[in-house]
């Protein structure tokens, strides 16, 4: 997941460099004149805006689990799997989100949205010989997210900066271990103006909480068993999408 945010961060930058350096370039004085550049979109307080997206949503390492022996483990789904222990990574998966906003200043609005995704809980399993990817469980996640957005520049490709609140929903295929928490959410990103009603969305988000694993394992092993939980975890949404305003 680290090379992944690397990614998206050079992504980024690399994309704020190319707009300054077109702003730069179209202000050069030549024989020949410069192709019109295109004039940001000004936020107007009271306006509304809706959007859609899809991207990636990122996690990391829920718990570790420790036994004597190599035994059978159960999984949420009734079935087993042989191991001395294992431990469960939540895998990468495809994200998709709704927002709506409303512009309060000319360079902040307030955001609501809704991020929806599935993601495998892979349990690398180890036998005390060899090390196999086991599926332990499908999890769900939703997200309802309150968030301020700042934009940090009025140019045709404006980043910003956000930050607020969310509620997410981390469900499991036995319902019984499906639980809820508030996280903070912090967050920065890109708009791309193509004309005056529809916009190009990037986004990086990441709400810090800690998933509760004693809360997943539930009744399925004994008290007496050895688990190590991890967190709080970084739970990563990375959007790209379209904003249409009102």
């Amino acid at each position: 997941m680290t090379r992944c945010l690397g990614s998206v961060f050079l992504l980024l930058v690399s994309l704020v460099g190319l707009a300054t350096q077109a702003s730069a370039d179209a202000r050069v004085v030549s024989g020949r004149h410069a192709p019109p550049i295109m004039e940001p979109v000004s936020s107007t307080p009271g306006a509304w805006s809706i959007g859609f997206g899809s991207g990636l949503a990122m996690a990391g390492d829920l718990f570790r689990v420790t036994g004597e022996d190599t035994r059978p483990w159960v999984r949420p789904n009734g079935t087993t799997f042989m191991a001395e222990r294992f431990e469960v990574t939540l895998d990468e998966d495809v994200l998709l989100g709704a927002e709506l906003a409303r512009d309060f200043t000319s360079s902040g609005r307030v955001r609501g949205f809704v991020h929806w995704a599935e993601m495998n809980g892979t349990a690398l399993a180890n036998d005390s010989q060899f090390v196999l990817p086991v599926l332990w469980d499908r999890f769900s996640l939703l997200r309802l997210g309150l968030v301020w957005e700042q934009s940090l520049a009025e140019t045709p490709l404006r980043p910003y900066l956000v930050g607020g609140i969310s509620f997410l929903s981390f469900g499991s295929t036995a319902p019984e271990l499906d639980q809820t928490l508030w996280t903070p959410v912090l967050g920065v990103g890109l708009l791309m103006d193509l004309n005056e009603r529809l916009t190009v969305r990037m986004e990086l988000l990441d709400g810090i909480g800690q998933i509760d694993s004693e809360a997943l394992l539930g009744n399925l092993y004994p008290a007496e068993t050895d688990l190590h939980e991890h967190g709080p975890q970084h739970i990563v949404d990375w959007t790209l999408g379209l904003v249409w305003r009102l």
